[in-house]
């Protein structure tokens, strides 16, 4: 397909993959469609890259010690550092990416990019096609950290870094498609950049086009996690289980126009559904606060609006760009217990006591986990039987962020001689404080205006979406009706919050609180709520998705006007 010359036809691009255990199908199913210009997907994860960069560490030490041994490239795939699990999605793919000119945007290379992409070119050539394949380079900033750490750069509460890793943006993506790839294989870019570098390539915006570029960010991150926009995480799931709409669950399209604004759809006789509720839900996962931040641009969130367009269709519009900031994110019984640990307590970074519960036949008996780290290995206890307790090295994924300017982001594309181009740093950026507004609501309404109450779960009339972000975890809930948002933005406050939360979930820590009315919600970050993210977390709930699903099961006063138009 070729960028639209027009400036009117929308980019048709599907999310194809939100995780690395995602449907295997969908690239094979989607790329058959003449209607979809383009497939992103998504193979990485917190987990996956602090397992893929400690591995291409060790494998970088052997390779030291046979440095005289050349490899093979299938000799280099036995342990290779990519999402193997993409591969098993692109190979049944090649034909119709192929016949259909459909193009490929992918962030799948974790700690081995080029290799992955040197792999998907092999495959190409042996299915007899010549699609040109780029890969993006720059997300490894390892040695501009140590060398930062050398110059006596603090990073905060830091260990010893393994490995750095950084999310890159759009320009390669954009440029590597300008230069004629069909495929472009990312190590590890913004969950959103495919869709923006997708997006800017097709309309040929501008840096300085930042409305454009916003929207087509909200675009990403209504489809990166493929199907939870279409249902998959949808608190009023209810509506389409009654008519099996929860089996085989549609891929998400988002339809991006020259203004940036979106139509999100889902492919044709699937499950699951596109309406307010679902896209609501995506939008407010995993944001920080009003301002949702990237590399290359910021989106303000706040006058955002949703429309019901049709049948599983919804306009989002109403997205307005701010520069990006000049920083890319990168990515590290108890008493008698404690008394046996004795002196070594202190040197553990973590320990925690979790009581389980019991079962109905066994009441006297109760559960325990005790989860212990630290970071050196100096705690080891001498008289530990390592029949009952094996200790076990983990990798801590710790978010920090460096200058733009310290970035190498580069394209290389394979083929025309391997060109390699250089990406610049953006030269319009914006400081932000480290503090987004918080807030509690203006002008409140007595709670006693709807009149007579009663005492059942919140999440009766109230839907919501939580999420993590490294440390953090985000929470949002919003209604269907106005005088229901009018009781909903009055009823819930940060101390609310901190009552439902409880004295088992509530860590003492900040909260932040701010309203997005075009879609009825509130919005709370749990500052460090996650421990030290998914990878040090002593919780069960490490990527903070049950924290909204909790809070909905109190009970609390809700109007009955409302509880009278059906429970969700």
């Amino acid at each position: 397909m070729s960028p639209s010359t027009t400036k009117k036809r929308p980019v048709r691009i599907v999310g194809c993959s939100g995780g690395f255990t995602d449907r295997s199908r969908v690239i094979a199913s989607l790329d058959g469609d003449p209607d979809v210009e383009a497939v992103i997907g998504d193979w990485m994860a917190e987990m996956t890259m602090t397992m893929h960069g400690s591995g291409k560490i060790k494998n970088q030490q052997k390779l030291s010690e046979d440095a005289k041994v050349e490899l093979s490239l299938e000799d280099r795939m036995k342990t290779a550092m990519y999402a193997e699990t993409f591969l098993q999605c692109f190979e049944p793919a090649i034909d119709n990416l192929a016949k259909n000119k459909c193009k490929l945007a992918v962030n799948a290379g974790a700690s081995d990019t080029v290799l992955l992409a040197q792999v998907c070119q092999k495959m190409v050539r042996e299915a007899g096609y010549d699609l040109k394949i780029a890969w993006a380079e720059g997300d490894d900033v390892t040695s501009q950290v140590n060398a930062l750490i050398k110059q006596g750069e603090q990073f905060e509460r830091m260990e010893e870094p393994i490995c750095a890793q950084a999310y890159l943006g759009r320009l390669g993506i954009a440029e590597a498609f300008r230069q004629g790839a069909d495929i472009v294989i990312c190590g590890r870019v913004a969950d959103a950049a495919p869709v923006i570098g997708l997006a800017a390539w097709w309309h040929e915006w501008t840096p300085d086009m930042l409305d454009e570029l916003a929207g087509a960010l909200i675009a990403g991150h209504s489809i990166e996690c493929s199907a939870y926009v279409t249902g998959g995480y949808y608190s009023g799931f209810k509506d389409f289980i009654q008519t099996r709409g929860h089996l085989n669950m549609g891929f998400p399209i988002a339809e991006v126009d020259y203004k940036g604004e979106c139509i999100i759809v889902k492919e044709k006789n699937t499950g699951g559904a596109v309406n307010v509720g679902t896209v609501a839900s995506q939008l407010l996962y995993q944001i920080q606060g009003r301002w949702h931040y990237n590399c290359d641009v910021v989106a303000d969130i706040t006058a955002v609006k949703m429309t019901h367009v049709g049948q599983d269709a919804v306009h989002v519009s109403g997205i307005k760009g701010l520069p990006p900031p000049p920083t890319r994110k990168c990515r590290a019984t108890e008493g008698h217990i404690r008394y046996a640990i004795g002196d070594n307590i202190d040197k553990f970074t973590t320990l925690k006591f979790h009581q389980n519960g019991s079962s109905l036949s066994m009441r006297g008996t109760r559960t325990l986990r005790l989860l212990i780290s630290e970071s050196s290995r100096r705690a080891r206890i001498p008289n530990n039987d390592i029949r009952q307790v094996v200790p076990k090295p983990y990798y801590e994924y710790w978010v920090s962020l460096l200058p733009q300017s310290e970035f190498k982001h580069r394209v290389h594309c394979l083929f025309a001689d391997t060109k390699v181009v250089d990406m610049p740093a953006p030269r319009n950026t914006r400081v932000y404080p480290k503090q987004q507004p918080s807030y509690e609501t203006e002008a409140p309404v007595a709670l006693s205006t709807w009149g007579e109450t009663a005492r059942v779960p919140l999440g009766y009339v109230v839907l919501g979406r939580s999420g993590d972000k490294a440390s953090d975890c985000n929470v949002g809930f919003f209604v269907r009706n106005d005088d229901e948002w009018e009781w909903l933005r009055s009823f819930l406050t940060v101390d609310k919050i901190k009552e439902l939360l409880g004295l088992e979930e509530y860590k003492g820590k900040l909260i932040d609180r701010f309203e997005i009315p075009g879609i009825k919600a509130v919005h709370f970050l749990l500052h460090d709520h996650l421990d030290r993210g998914y990878n040090g977390c002593s919780t069960y709930d490490t990527l903070g998705k049950n924290a909204c699903e909790y809070i909905r099961a109190k009970t609390v006063d809700i109007p009955t006007k409302f509880l009278d138009r059906g429970r969700i």
